[in-house]
């Protein structure tokens, strides 16, 4: 379950996960600590890969019962990206985010991204690489730890 959480479907996949990996995990990391960042990120590794479970054989099939479908193999790295760039949106949701080239406050681009992968989970594609299972990093409380 772990493993699929450092996996991407490809080189363009890696780069934007680790830019925003990046740009939203430094300072998450610098609030939270490294344990509790570590945590934070394997709790959304092994929520993701159940969110993968549950979305491939029961949500799936229901959204669209007479499609030849087929599991492509969990790919978690954007859930656990999701997971911290929520935690971000939830501890600083005014603080300024470029989304494209364009400013915007840190809980509408997240916001943005949740109604993409939202679309995309029930259209049966997600915005990029299966949606369906990185939204539940999403929308799951993640319980902030408010510092001085």
């Amino acid at each position: 379950m772990v493993t699929s959480s450092f996996s991407h479907a490809s080189m363009s996949h890696f780069l934007i996960n680790m830019f925003v990996f990046f740009s939203f995990g430094m300072p998450v990391a610098a609030v939270m600590g490294q344990l509790p960042f570590l945590r934070l990120y394997l709790a959304a590794a092994v929520s993701t890969a159940l969110a993968h479970i549950g979305y491939y054989t029961i949500l799936l099939p229901r959204l669209h019962p007479h499609a030849n479908l087929t599991d492509p193999g969990s790919i978690g790295a954007s859930g656990c990206v999701m997971a911290v760039m929520t935690y971000f949106a939830a501890r600083a949701p005014r603080a300024t985010v470029l989304l494209l080239i364009i400013p915007v406050p840190a809980w509408l681009a997240v916001s943005l991204f949740i109604t993409a992968d939202l679309f995309g989970a029930f259209k049966g594609g997600g915005s990029g690489v299966r949606g369906g299972p990185r939204i539940d990093n999403a929308v799951r409380p993640h319980r902030p730890r408010m510092h001085a």
